[in-house]
This record gives structure tokens, C-alpha cells and sequence, in this order.
């Protein structure tokens, strides 16, 4: 029904943990959001969530970053 199957599921949910984990802190390494997320690698990690986003995780902290300073 989602269009997705269970590994990109479950890899969405776990990304959308750690985009309110980098939003909380945004001091928190990537790694350390990796492991808190649920991921067992950084490669993994960064992978789903280029997938899901669209850019890196330190891109994606790098603007968001950014856009709470304007």
C-alpha cells in the first residue's frame, strides 16, 4: 500500500526519528543520530536517508541550520 517494501518502510520511519533527533540537537553527530535511529552503519544510514530526503544528513543539518538563522 506504500509503495514501499518492508526494509524501505521501516527505513523511512527510522529516518523521520532522526530528522526530529537532528532538530532537537542539532549538535548531535551523524553517527551518533545513525545508531540512535536504529541504523547499524553510517554508509547505511546515509544511504536511506539520501534516499528518503533527497541529500546527505549533513547537508540536510548544513540548511536547516541555515534556515533557523534567517
Amino acid at each position: 500500500m506504500s509503495g514501499r517494501n518492508f526494509r524501505q518502510y521501516v527505513n523511512y520511519h527510522r529516518i523521520q526519528y532522526a530528522l526530529g533527533l537532528m532538530r532537537q540537537d542539532p549538535r548531535l553527530k551523524v553517527s551518533e543520530v545513525a545508531e540512535m535511529s536504529g541504523f547499524h552503519s553510517v554508509v547505511s544510514f546515509n544511504m536511506a536517508f539520501k534516499l528518503n530526503m533527497g541529500q546527505t544528513p549533513s547537508d540536510w543539518l548544513r540548511d536547516y541550520v541555515a534556515s533557523r538563522m534567517l
